[in-house]
């Protein structure tokens, strides 16, 4: 988590925002022209639905690249249907494109409003970073828990 003054004036911060929230609506109302995978889930290391499971947990790849959004996003809606918590460990993403935040920001705000429980259990200084550069840090602030066993 960064401190200290912000990146931005909040003239632009506020602007990103506005942006940043018509290109999530996009992204949630239109569907893409990928190739949809048999299950994007299990390529993220969502375990598949199981009645002993308290939350399901997805270790996000590395690399979330432009490429990556939209099996981010299948990977996400897929968990998002199990009305389970769902715990994200982002400790290995070294690099993060907008396409990516934006996704996680809308699945965040998804979750809050259907009131999913969505913790972030780890995230690396390049996933943090993402967020930050967007004006969009907060996002994080609310899903960010210490250590969990």
């Amino acid at each position: 988590m960064m401190t200290g003054a912000p990146l931005a004036p909040p003239w632009v911060t506020d602007r990103v925002e506005v942006i940043v929230a018509a290109i999530i609506s996009e992204i949630l109302t239109n569907s893409h022209q990928h190739a949809p995978r048999e299950n994007p889930a299990e390529s993220y290391g969502m375990p598949l639905p199981d009645a002993s499971i308290e939350r399901l947990s997805l270790t996000l790849e590395p690399v979330l690249d432009l490429r990556a959004a939209a099996s981010l996003k299948e990977a996400l809606q897929q968990g998002l249907g199990r009305k389970t918590p769902l715990l994200i460990d982002a400790t290995a993403v070294t690099r993060m494109s907008t396409a990516c935040v934006q996704v996680l920001t809308a699945f965040v705000l998804e979750t809050q409003k259907t009131g999913i429980s969505l913790s972030l259990k780890n995230s690396s200084a390049a996933f943090d970073t993402a967020f930050a550069n967007l004006g969009l840090a907060a996002t994080l602030n609310g899903i960010k828990t210490p250590e969990l066993t």
